[in-house]
């Protein structure tokens, strides 16, 4: 339990303390502060209510209606039918290469699977006759153990 006074005291330290360690922080960063660039700023030409409503355009700047306020697209539609058939381009050619890809990717499948389609791995009995498959015993019993019992009783 705290007396007041050594409440007091805490206080008082903690805020010194407090005080201290912002003052040092704010040393080490001053250096790399750096006060912005101001610049003067016009003051605006509207300044009372009938300024205001003197640049109020409720139509917009240029109305609609009149005939060529609205600039030439024709030249921008040509260049967006032009990119689209570009894209469509790319993805014809890149569906293309793909199924080139996947008839590749097939080739080099068959290939592995008619190496793996042999005897040796479909047949439990090939796997017992090592003259028509060199080194078979040896693989099996590496993979599998020895067959037969080491020790002889």
């Amino acid at each position: 339990m705290m007396t007041p006074q050594q409440r007091q005291v805490r206080d008082q330290l903690m805020s010194e303390y407090l005080a201290s360690s912002k003052q040092e922080i704010m040393d080490s960063v001053a250096p790399r502060l750096h006060e912005p660039d101001l610049v003067d700023v016009p003051a605006s030409p509207i300044t009372s209510e009938a300024d205001v409503r003197g640049h109020h355009r409720p139509g917009g700047l240029l109305p609609v209606n009149i005939p060529g306020s609205l600039p030439d697209t024709t030249g921008a539609a040509g260049r967006i039918a032009a990119g689209q058939a570009g894209i469509a381009d790319e993805g014809r050619v890149a569906s293309v290469m793909r199924q080139g890809h996947l008839d590749a990717g097939s080739g080099v499948r068959n290939e592995v699977d008619k190496d793996m389609n042999r005897q040796f791995f479909t047949d439990p009995k090939a796997r017992e006759m090592p003259e028509l498959f060199p080194g078979s015993r040896y693989l099996k019993e590496k993979i599998f153990g020895p067959s037969e019992p080491t020790d002889k009783k």
